[in-house]
């Protein structure tokens, strides 16, 4: 039978507790750690111009990103020479191309697919970088091979270009790193001007690469 504690021996447990026990933050340390909050709260707010959170912040930059980005291939309401030539012998003869894309930049592949295929009358499917590689060798089909990448160095679509080349597509990336890995090693290279984005959706990306498409 279970004998009750008495209540010294309740007392001595509660006192060799203490030294566990959350003590109460003295008042100067407080207002040291509420200012020190304060401070980085503040200094976050003026480097995202007053918006809450990063995601916030690049919706509103949308309209210069898209500016950017059409006048990189756009000269009035006509597509640059210079543009038409990096095009001109890229496309596949048949009219087919695959897009190879992961996350946010598949989307956009998606998007792009009822674009060409509704406007160009294109062939168009979008695989998953990743799977597109794993594929194996070269079948009856050589499509034009599209990459698209906001950094332009996810690791799984550069295989994807990288095992494109080595069948002997033609290929195309479409980054916003004009200078990234896989802007230099695809055939042609169509970089975007969305600016720098730290929200995971990429929305400055998503609309700068639907406006170039269209």
């Amino acid at each position: 039978m279970r004998v009750p504690a008495s209540d010294a021996a309740v007392s001595d447990i509660g006192r060799s507790f203490e030294p566990c026990m959350p003590r109460q933050t003295p008042p100067v340390m407080m207002d040291v750690r509420i200012r020190f909050t304060f401070t980085r709260t503040f200094a976050k707010m003026t480097e995202m111009h007053g918006f809450p959170h990063d995601m916030l912040r690049e919706i509103y930059e949308q309209p210069a990103a898209l500016r950017r980005t059409i006048a990189l291939y756009l000269d009035g309401k006509d597509l640059r020479s210079d543009v038409a030539d990096r095009l001109a012998g890229w496309s596949n003869p048949a009219g087919e191309v695959l897009i190879a894309a992961s996350g946010s930049s598949r989307h956009c592949g998606l998007a792009a697919e009822i674009l060409l295929e509704d406007l160009c009358g294109l062939a168009v499917d979008v695989e998953y970088s990743s799977e597109y590689s794993a594929r194996g060798g070269p079948g009856s089909r050589r499509p034009a091979v599209i990459v698209i990448s906001q950094s332009g160095e996810t690791s799984d679509t550069l295989a994807a270009l990288r095992e494109a080349r080595g069948r002997g597509e033609s290929t195309l990336a479409i980054t916003n790193a004009a200078l990234s890995t896989m802007a230099q090693e695809a055939g042609v290279s169509m970089p975007l001007a969305a600016g720098k984005e730290k929200a995971i959706p990429a929305t400055k990306l998503a609309l700068s690469f639907r406006a170039k498409t269209n």
